[in-house]
């Protein structure tokens, strides 16, 4: 089964709220996004947003150019359908992102959740190229990965697990940390998950490299 399938699949089986990444406060995404001082209407992406309540929040805190990227639409045709009416200015992008190609640049990019499912080493160069070509100087990148002591699967399938010395390896070519900090997310099942989130700026820098 390809990586689309499968994501087609559990959105296709599973409610949103039985997920085990399902957050209905989404405290400390909000949090970063809010001390990053952008602009109510600069671009803001969210990478493998799925039927995330992030997106609701942005809204509700008038957020107003928001692009929601998935694998598979399915989880934010949910969000769009739980949205009614406030979503409709919502775009959807239906695309892996380690072949994307942004055709506009970002003030922001939030990912919670997406970067830990690249394993390979290409996959991961790929994903840092991308970010850094479509966040625009003096943007913000917003990461949450499994922490090193967090599961080694999710939804079934293999994840990378992070400490932010090996996060800073990958990103400081082109973006500055900002903050960092560890969390323990409760699933709707009651298990923890430990994650390591980051927050960084994207630096002017011309080399617009990634190791």
């Amino acid at each position: 089964m390809s990586e689309k399938a499968h994501w087609d699949q559990v959105w296709q089986s599973k409610p949103a709220e039985q997920t085990s990444w399902f957050q209905t406060a989404p405290a400390l995404s909000g949090d970063f996004i809010t001390r990053a001082g952008i602009a109510k209407s600069d671009p803001i992406i969210d990478i493998g947003s799925g039927a995330s309540c992030l997106i609701d929040w942005m809204i509700a805190s008038r957020y107003s150019n928001i692009t929601a990227l998935d694998i598979a639409a399915g989880g934010i045709l949910k969000t769009k359908k739980r949205l009614g009416p406030a979503g409709d200015s919502l775009k959807i992008i239906e695309a892996d992102i380690r072949t994307w190609f942004a055709r506009e640049q970002f003030m922001l990019w939030h990912d919670r959740a997406v970067f830990h499912f690249l394993t390979r080493e290409e996959e991961q160069a790929a994903y840092a190229r991308i970010l850094a070509d479509a966040v625009v100087p003096g943007g913000y990148f917003i990461c949450a990965t499994f922490a090193q002591d967090g599961p080694l699967k999710c939804s079934g399938l293999p994840v990378q697990r992070y400490n932010i010395q090996s996060l800073k390896k990958r990103f400081s070519v082109n973006f500055q940390l900002l903050e960092e900090c560890q969390q323990a997310h409760i699933t709707p099942a009651g298990k923890a998950q430990n994650f390591q989130w980051s927050f960084w700026k994207r630096q002017a820098s011309p080399q617009n490299k990634a190791l």
